[in-house]
């Protein structure tokens, strides 16, 4: 009797998770190097048992977000900013302008972030280049919502390099009061580091600007 084989399409789901589940472990991994586990008093082997799962890529993602994110939540933003060697980062320091950032308030399903770990699917602003904040925001599709600064600090530690390309904007959060108030943060290189901006929402972006985008489905561990 012949070997019973799955056909391409199991093969197929197969290869996907076995690379999803890789690509989960290189990036807590990196977070583990940067000290994100000692941070929040586990070991290595439990913080990674603290982490949800990728979830598999949905039809409607592919050729949208196609970048599969670990973000953490637990530790706040200041510090993961810290932690990852943003440029002086004093300057986020308890009561500084960095730590009065809130959740974009017009999105249409009201997404708040979570204060737990999750995975999700972005397109890296390679798909929306040089428009303003306002105009992706307006255009936004029933799977899709703005970045936050907690996937904009995921996707910088997770890929580095991105900054030698392009800076990346985050409409998910905004400034809560002074001068900056309604502005969103973008991240660009300083120096070889990476750091923090604002800009106005309704400001028409350069060539070298652009925004980050999530699918709207989140993974959550149980």
């Amino acid at each position: 009797m012949g070997l019973v084989r799955p056909d391409d399409e199991q093969r197929g789901r197969s290869i996907e998770v076995i690379s999803l589940e890789l690509e989960l472990k290189q990036q807590a991994k990196r977070y583990m190097e940067l000290g994100f586990h000692r941070e929040l008093g586990l070991t290595e082997q439990e913080y990674l048992e603290s982490l949800p799962k990728f979830f598999t890529q949905p039809e409607s993602y592919k050729g949208r977000f196609d970048t599969p994110l670990l973000v953490e939540t637990r530790i706040p933003a200041a510090r993961l900013a810290d932690l990852s060697s943003f440029e002086d980062p004093n300057y986020y320091a308890p009561g500084g302008w960095y730590l009065d950032l809130l959740d974009w308030e017009g999105d249409p399903k009201k997404f708040r972030i979570p204060n737990k770990p999750y995975t999700t699917w972005l397109n890296n602003s390679e798909m929306n280049l040089k428009e303003s904040v306002d105009m992706i925001r307006a255009n936004l599709k029933e799977d899709e919502r703005m970045a936050t600064i907690f996937d904009g600090i995921a996707l910088y530690t997770s890929q580095p390099g991105i900054l030698e390309t392009r800076n990346i904007i985050f409409g998910g959060s905004v400034f809560k009061s002074g001068f900056e108030s309604g502005s969103v943060p973008w991240l660009r290189n300083w120096y070889d580091r990476p750091g923090l901006d604002s800009l106005d929402a309704n400001e028409k972006l350069q060539p070298g600007y652009g925004n980050v985008t999530c699918g709207r489905k989140l993974g959550f561990k149980d």
